[in-house]
């Protein structure tokens, strides 16, 4: 019964830990992953070629069944229909009061709601470069969803969408014209908090592989370290960046990191290419498993 007890406190402070550890991702990145002009175009270019090339009533058909049309729509029909709360919110300021610094504070507030949504583990995967494909399936996968998840990421991702803006001087955008010269002391200690983060960040990584490097075999098993940051720390999914973080841990272990050596990892064997609860199905290697299990439970704790 305590052997039980404890795993579920282990899973629960496991998941505790991944939320946190996606917000400040997402804080570290929100000015990438919410400013969305490039979506805006790429939603505006579709939908005028499909207006072109179909009548009404066959494109009216297909978006009852194309999830990427119905996403088209629901994007346009929402975009900017919370832009009024920020309009009134800058009328309503106090004397003195700068509102660039408080939409930093309000986008951090959205980012702790939307980190809690299934779809921000989704939507962190979505690339700006890659001809819409990683949106397509987000799209796809976000239509799986209940109505109400799907109306609650459009109304988030227009919230997200609209304080990026304007923190990032395109007020233009909205009509609006913001005083930014204020807040660069505010953005620049934010940047040195996150700086403080990703410090705190290596240490405890370095320490838990450190804990853990009886069970390494050979450099194939930082596919596993690999496997448990972007699952549980919200990580950027990029094998050569990850690698040159590692090298940078500095841990005293007989199995380094370089480059290349996830690509070979996945390459003789190709369950690591697939989410970590995938692998039971497809590999019987125990040693996987006691590292995966061992890492884990060491970055869980406090």
């Amino acid at each position: 019964m305590y052997a039980r007890t404890r795993m579920m406190n282990n899973e629960i402070s496991r998941q505790s830990l991944g939320v946190q550890s996606k917000k400040e991702e997402y804080l570290k990145t929100a000015d990438t992953h919410f400013s969305l002009e490039w979506l805006r175009k790429l939603v505006w270019n579709d939908l005028r070629t499909d207006l072109k090339a179909s009548k009404c009533t066959e494109y009216c058909r297909n978006v009852k069944k194309d999830p990427w049309r119905r996403f088209v729509l629901d994007y346009l029909r929402t975009y900017q229909s919370n832009l009024g709360c920020y309009l009134e919110m800058s009328k309503a300021l106090f004397d003195g009061e700068d509102f660039v610094l408080t939409l930093i504070d309000e986008r951090a507030d959205l980012i702790d709601k939307f980190v809690s949504m299934k779809v921000s583990s989704w939507w962190k995967n979505v690339q700006q470069d890659d001809n819409g494909d990683s949106l397509r399936k987000f799209a796809s996968r976000l239509y799986t969803l209940s109505e109400e998840d799907q109306r609650a990421f459009f109304d988030i991702i227009d919230h997200l969408g609209i304080t990026t803006d304007l923190i990032c001087r395109r007020d233009y955008l909205y009509g609006m014209k913001l005083n930014y010269v204020s807040s660069a002391k505010r953005l620049e200690e934010q940047r040195k908090g996150e700086n403080d983060d990703n410090n705190l960040t290596k240490e405890r990584l370095r320490k838990a592989v450190d804990a853990c490097k009886d069970l390494f075999w050979a450099q194939t098993a930082w596919a596993v370290v690999y496997a448990v940051c972007v699952e549980d720390w919200g990580f950027e999914k990029n094998k050569a960046n990850f690698e040159r973080y590692v090298q940078t841990l500095k841990v005293h272990i007989d199995y380094g990191c370089p480059t290349g050596t996830l690509d070979s990892a996945e390459a003789s064997s190709p369950f690591f290419k697939l989410p970590t609860d995938q692998w039971h199905e497809n590999t019987s290697s125990q040693r996987v498993f006691r590292l995966l299990e061992k890492l884990r439970s060491e970055l869980s704790k406090a």
